[in-house]
Order: C-alpha cells, then sequence, then structure tokens
C-alpha cells in the first residue's frame, strides 16, 4: 500500500513537472513572439521615417513648386526635414521612451572627440572613394555626384541644417529607434545604410557616405551625445563648401575625373591616409577607453 501511494506521488510529481514545464515553453514561446514583434515595429518605425521624408518632400513640391523658379532656394527640403526630425523625437519619445534632452549635453563637451571624428569621417571616405573609384572606374561609367554648394541656400543646407535636422532623424532617430532591439553593430550599420540612401549619390558617393555614417554611428552609440556628431557633420560639410574642387597640390589638381567617378593625386591620398592614421590612434589610445570600454563593461 505504500509503496502504491509513493509511485501514485511520484507520477502526480511527474505530471506538475510536465506541465510547469509546458506552462514555462509557453511563457517563453509568447514572450518571443512579442520581442520579435516589437524587433520588427522598431525598424518599421525607423524605415516610416524615410517615407514621411519623401512625402513631406513630394507635398511640398507640389504646393509650392507652380509659384517659385528655384523651389531648392526656399530650402524646402530643410523644411522637410525638420518637420520628419520631429516626427522622430515623439516617435521615439512614445516608442524607445527616450527623450531628446537625455541625448543632448554640452557640459562637459568632448572636443578631442570631435576632432578625431572629425578628421576620420573626412579622410577616411576620401580613402574609400580612391579605391572605389580606381576599381569600377574600368568596369561602368556613373553620373557625378552634385558638388555645387556656392549658393548661400546652399551652404544653409549643408553647414547648418543638415548638421541638426539629419542627426536628428538618423543617429537619434534610426538608431534609439532599434537601440535597445538589436546588436549594437546591427544599429549602427541599419542606421549608416538609411542614411547614406536618404543622399541618393552614384555608388562611389554611397560608399563615401556609409563609411563616414558608420563611424558617426560609433561615436553617438557609445556617447549618448549628439552634439559630437552633429558638430563634426557642421564641420564635414563646411570642409566641403570651402575646399575648392580644382585646388592643387604641387600644381596637380587633387581630383579628376574617371567614367564619373572622383579619384585623388598621389599627394592627396598621403595627405589623407596621414590624417586617418592620427585619427585611428586617437581611436584606440582615447576614445575606445573612455567609452567602448565601459561600456562593454556595463553589458
Amino acid at each position: 500500500m505504500n509503496n502504491t501511494a509513493i509511485i501514485n506521488n511520484e507520477n502526480i510529481i511527474d505530471m506538475r513537472d510536465i506541465k510547469e514545464k509546458k506552462a514555462e515553453y509557453k511563457r517563453l514561446r509568447k514572450e518571443f513572439k512579442k520581442q520579435k514583434k516589437i524587433k520588427r515595429t522598431a525598424v518599421e518605425h525607423a524605415i516610416s521615417l524615410i517615407f514621411i521624408l519623401f512625402a513631406a518632400e513630394a507635398v511640398m513640391y507640389l504646393l509650392i513648386k507652380p509659384y517659385v523658379i528655384n523651389i531648392n532656394d526656399l530650402l524646402a527640403h530643410e523644411i522637410c526635414m525638420a518637420f520628419t526630425a520631429l516626427i522622430g523625437i515623439l516617435i521615439n519619445l512614445g516608442f524607445s521612451k527616450v527623450k531628446l534632452t537625455e541625448r543632448v549635453s554640452v557640459k562637459n563637451l568632448d572636443f578631442l572627440s570631435i576632432a578625431m571624428l572629425t578628421v576620420a569621417a573626412f579622410s577616411g571616405p576620401e580613402l574609400v572613394d580612391n579605391i572605389s573609384g580606381a576599381i569600377l572606374s574600368h568596369f561602368m561609367t556613373v553620373t557625378p555626384n552634385e558638388t555645387d554648394l556656392n549658393t548661400l541656400s546652399h551652404i544653409i543646407s549643408a553647414v547648418i541644417c543638415a548638421p541638426i535636422f539629419e542627426e536628428l532623424i538618423c543617429r537619434f532617430g534610426f538608431m534609439e529607434l532599434t537601440r535597445k532591439h538589436y546588436s549594437a553593430k546591427f544599429v549602427i550599420i541599419f542606421a549608416a545604410f538609411l542614411f547614406t540612401l536618404l543622399h541618393g549619390y552614384n555608388i562611389q558617393g554611397f560608399l563615401n557616405v556609409f563609411t563616414g555614417a558608420i563611424m558617426m554611428g560609433i561615436v553617438y552609440y557609445y556617447t549618448n551625445n549628439l552634439i559630437l556628431t552633429m558638430a563634426e557633420h557642421a564641420f564635414h560639410n563646411t570642409i566641403c563648401c570651402i575646399t575648392p574642387s580644382d585646388m592643387s597640390i604641387f600644381g596637380t589638381p587633387i581630383y579628376h575625373d574617371n567614367n564619373g567617378f572622383v579619384l585623388s593625386s598621389p599627394a592627396w591620398i598621403v595627405i589623407n591616409a596621414v590624417l586617418f592614421a592620427a585619427s585611428a590612434v586617437v581611436f584606440v589610445k582615447y576614445f575606445v577607453p573612455k567609452y567602448m570600454s565601459k561600456k562593454n563593461e556595463a553589458e
């Protein structure tokens, strides 16, 4: 009788274990589906900002184009970016629970990181331009990217508006929407890819902007300070505005065209290689220990 009771009790315990395991499996499966849905929603929200920007520009074009000669002189694109940036801020506040004030700080501003990023994000893409141009120009011809930054509206757009609104959309918008749900690599690469798409450049320009965007994404991800990338963005575009396309070194133009691709003179390549190497040293010796090591320890 006692043995039978023991066996029955063991069966009851086994059944309870099975039920508990089934319940735990269902709970985990439900949680997995929930997290998967949240991750998909995060990406959808980020991509929706691009469609919002395109839609805003289409509406602006239809409303204003009949009444003006050059719609770009009215900074219509910048107005649309400002609108999209505002939408991105609101979406982040509701979905990610991240306030813009948490990612903007001028206290103890890290000027060395700004200088490092400015040098790296200029010289690095310049080197990528030469590699991609030297290879691809043998196989295809492309339409050169727009380089006219001499008009007042272009200068205001490049030096003031773009550094503010593009950073709000791409670094704060894209990255904060996905930060909590994906790895650092995915967040940085995904945001860089969308940022590059917005520029609409040819394949050489795509690789150029994408390279710089990766660097900007790394700095923003690990510092959580939008001011650093905004400052770099403004300095970078200022350099592009004041650097004449026909500038020469030792009598040799720094740029020349080959089938629509922009290639650089050997002297300009060497200068950019030295600058990039210097920024890499600062990154390894200063930025990584100060920001990335702490981040990894916290995670």
